[in-house]
């Protein structure tokens, strides 16, 4: 029973909303260890296989950037720049640490695309 009032400027709320709003898309790489030595970073359908933790490390982030960068051109970001941060997890075996698990979380965000028409 309330009744509905809308500003006179209404029809420009949107446009207000589009210059002042950012575009963020966020995704999550993982990491796993099967056994010393041998670390499989999970960004698609099949794992890849690499042998060394620096290396998954930078395909981890490298895949979230672009699962990222395709999202954030998909959502209609003119230009965007990226946030990344790396967790992970070990445990104490016989005296030695071991990998369990890495994450690597990419952060996208910036301005949309603006068109005229």
């Amino acid at each position: 029973g309330a009744a509905i009032e809308v500003p006179a400027d209404a029809d420009v709320a949107n446009a207000i909303g589009a210059v002042v709003g950012r575009v963020r898309a966020r995704r999550q790489v993982t990491v796993t260890s099967p056994r010393r030595g041998v670390f499989r970073v999970h960004t698609g359908h099949e794992p890849e296989t690499v042998y060394a933790l620096d290396e998954a490390r930078e395909a981890a982030l490298e895949g979230g950037r672009a699962a990222v960068a395709a999202a954030m051109t998909e959502a209609g970001a003119a230009e965007f720049g990226f946030e990344t941060h790396w967790e992970e997890t070990t445990v104490e075996v016989e005296g030695r640490p071991m990998f369990v698990e890495g994450v690597a979380t990419v952060v996208g965000s910036g301005p949309p695309r603006l068109t005229s028409g």
